[in-house]
């Protein structure tokens, strides 16, 4: 939250978090308005800024989005659709030439805060604009209908999302449909079409496309992709541009060069310790705007932006007027190629240590070749971290809870093997309750690197306890002996916060139920420890046929909750793990605690798919040929039966691609396609067959990802996915994705 202009902050409450709290920080980071429902002190503490009190902040954004559409003449292209939308919206601003005067959703903006929000950015200078449009209930599109006013839409998909707010897909189907009911022309799959006619909806006049229509996948060169929701996402991107006026040849010629979403904002390790923030395939005022606030967010002491100009001289000076509110250290501006050897040899001598460079610019200046040299020593496979899929997937576990329910986010074992420091700060900024690690060293080095959310260590040494309590760090407890070093160090005089472990049956740490009234008395003799929470775990949650087990551990935990309570009123409850939250939901006491769940792993009942966090990848080093006779890898434990192609992969079991994947069991996916593992998997080297696929070294492979997630990997290696994703090795690089 950082204000490059005069800025007006809107304090909303929603189900799971209250504006007014940040207040302050949106008046220290740059608002001189604010709109909230009470003033309260802070008007008095800060009379040079306008506070505006509304019985509905709300209320008070929709009106201002209202004003701001009604008073735009041009064209409003409105998406809907249970996926795609972002992405087709993205492809299409691609595919109009990246057109500085067209406006559009930043980000995944789309909800009923999203939308009003992206309206009320509208400006003058803008001659169109492309806007999506979620909805999730029945009875909720009207209004999104009434205040978007669209001229032109496109209707993605319906999937299975939010489902369990329909009686059907058909009604699902209608709702959404009120969008593209509004509009004058619309772009939309054939089946889309045939849907909204056999409901009796109305059909606007409309660009159909499918295979024999007026617009073919296959004429316009697109039925090679492999995927079909590639085609379906050009296609609808394609029709999008051709609604907005876009030139079908200029168009035509785009679609190869489309760009994934994924080449979006990557946040990556640098040499020297500090980081890259690279978005190079383009450069807007809008998309820059974002760079900039998200480079303000980041932790370290220096904030380098290199930047490209854009494609007008005005909006390069409008660029670099937005730039320098910011402040930065240092800031580049790259107006052709030429300059980028010139400036990668300056950056050759500087020490980027404790800094963070925004590398950001049009896709004709090439600067992800400058990008290359300030990453850290490569590896030749990576991880990706979609960090965007983890904070949907914790929106749909707090969708499950009550709004002051809070959450604590488990980031033990390196948040699961995708990087605690990145994925803690990415969670604090999104006001994270509290954070769950297993050791004293995780919290003590959340707590060095800067991060202030409440922390609970799960398996705290003893010794440590004065060191965390000095780092207001809370820890567990599940015995008084863990105590004794705290009690008899006559210089512990931090209060220690501590939570109680009791044991409901899982039988492996906590304080048995009979033994709490006895350990309550002690507690509370000391003055320097507060038990500020008392906790249990589930040990089957997820297993309906153990749920009388289950039910019995909650009946034992109300009990002894309610104990605690009786001496330390203001201690949470809590018990829910991910299964649980989505199970028994009604037991959410006062904190859950979201683990595997939040990094996209598992199907929960009454929840829609979760997104996966994590893809792992690699790069074909070498494609070679074997006849029938020869063997492959150590052992000559694969020899071929017949004449094969085979290629070598730059990773192995040091890498965390675990042996029990030999001999076939294991697999890859190139090109769409399975590629058996072949022989014993190396320690730094895998060989696979691609006899059935065309690839050339260099070619991607995806180790988990689109084709082979974290669960089907671990399946075929005799193992769970929390194994699999912990045991990413510490070389392979996390690279982090943000939208």
């Amino acid at each position: 939250m950082n204000a490059s202009v005069p800025t007006c902050f809107v304090a909303l409450r929603t189900a799971s978090n209250d504006g007014h709290q940040y207040i302050e920080q949106a008046i220290s980071r740059g608002a001189i308005a604010v709109v909230c429902k009470e003033a309260g002190p802070w008007a008095a503490q800060h009379p040079g800024i306008s506070f505006i009190e509304h019985s509905s902040p709300i209320e008070v954004l929709q009106q201002w989005a209202s004003a701001c559409r009604k008073s735009f003449e041009g064209p409003v292209l409105a998406i809907t659709g249970s996926n795609g939308k972002t992405i087709v919206k993205e492809w299409m601003f691609q595919l109009l030439g990246a057109p500085e005067n067209i406006h559009r959703t930043p980000g995944s903006f789309n909800s009923s805060i999203g939308v009003p929000l992206t309206l009320s950015a509208l400006q003058r200078e803008h001659v169109a604009a492309i806007v999506e449009v979620g909805i999730d209930r029945p009875n909720t599109m009207a209004a999104m209908c009434a205040l978007v006013q669209p001229t032109f839409g496109i209707f993605t998909t319906l999937g299975d999302a939010h489902g369990e707010h329909f009686e059907s897909d058909e009604e699902k189907f209608a709702e959404k449909w009120q969008l593209m009911a509004g509009c004058k022309k619309i772009a939309a799959h054939r089946r889309w079409i045939e849907q909204a006619t056999a409901q009796g909806l109305h059909v606007p006049e409309a660009l159909v496309w499918g295979e024999g229509e007026p617009w073919d996948p296959a004429v316009l060169g697109l039925d090679t992709d492999k995927d079909p929701q590639i085609i379906e996402n050009k296609m609808n991107a394609f029709l999008g541009a051709m609604l907005l006026g876009a030139a079908e040849g200029a168009a035509k010629a785009r679609l190869e060069g489309l760009e994934p979403l994924e080449m979006r904002m990557n946040l990556v390790p640098a040499r020297d310790g500090g980081y890259l923030l690279e978005d190079t395939y383009s450069s807007d005022l809008e998309s820059l705007h974002w760079a900039l606030e998200e480079l303000a967010t980041q932790h370290t002491a220096k904030k380098w932006a290199v930047l490209s100009t854009l494609s007008a001289p005005a909006w390069t000076d409008a660029a670099k007027e937005m730039v320098e509110k910011y402040g930065f250290d240092r800031v580049w501006w790259i107006s052709n190629k030429d300059q980028l050897s010139q400036l990668t040899a300056e950056f050759s001598a500087l020490n980027l240590a404790d800094t963070t460079v925004l590398i950001k610019g049009q896709r004709r200046f090439g600067m992800e070749r400058f990008a290359a040299t300030l990453r850290k020593q490569p590896h030749p496979t990576w991880a990706e971290v979609n960090l965007g899929a983890m904070r949907r997937n914790l929106q749909k576990f707090r969708a499950k809870l009550s709004p002051s329910t809070k959450t604590m986010a488990m980031v033990k074992a390196d948040a699961y093997g995708t990087g605690i420091l990145e994925v803690a700060r990415w969670l604090e900024n999104g006001h994270i309750d509290y954070l769950g690690v297993a050791f004293s060293q995780e919290a003590l080095l959340l707590r060095a690197q800067g991060i202030v959310a409440p922390i609970m260590v799960m398996n705290a040494e003893p010794t440590q306890f004065k060191a965390l309590a000095q780092a207001d760090c809370e820890v567990e407890l599940f015995s008084m002996d863990q105590l004794l070093p705290y009690l008899q160090d006559p210089a512990s005089d931090t209060v220690l916060k501590i939570h109680l472990k009791v044991d409901t049956g899982m039988h492996r740490l906590g304080f048995a139920p009979a033994a709490l009234p006895a350990v309550l008395e002690e507690l509370h003799r000391h003055k320097n420890i507060e038990v500020v929470g008392v906790f249990s775990h589930l040990s089957s949650a997820g297993n309906a046929e153990h749920d009388g087990f289950t039910q019995e551990q909650f009946d034992r935990f109300e009990t002894a909750r309610g104990q605690v309570r009786s001496y330390y009123p203001a201690a949470f409850g809590h018990i829910l793990n991910t299964q649980g939250i989505a199970r028994f939901p009604e037991r959410e006491y006062e904190m859950v605690r979201l683990g595997i769940g939040l990094y996209g792993i598992g199907a929960y009942e009454g929840m829609e798919p979760l997104e996966e966090v994590v893809q792992w990848k690699c790069r074909i080093s070498q494609v070679g040929e074997v006849l029938p006779g020869e063997s492959v890898g150590y052992s000559r434990a694969f020899v071929a039966d017949r004449a094969m192609r085979y290629a070598t992969l730059p990773v192995g079991y040091a890498d965390g691609l675990s042996r029990h994947l030999s001999g076939g069991k294991g697999q890859v996916i190139i090109g769409g396609q399975a590629c058996a593992i072949l022989g014993n998997v190396c320690m730094d080297m895998v060989m696979v067959d691609v006899s059935a696929v065309a690839v050339a070294a260099g070619d991607e492979v995806i180790i988990i990802g689109a084709g082979q997630g974290v669960n089907e990997l671990a399946h075929a290696a005799g193992t769970i996915g929390y194994e699999v994703l912990t045991g990413i090795g510490p070389r392979v690089p996390r690279f982090y994705l943000k939208d």
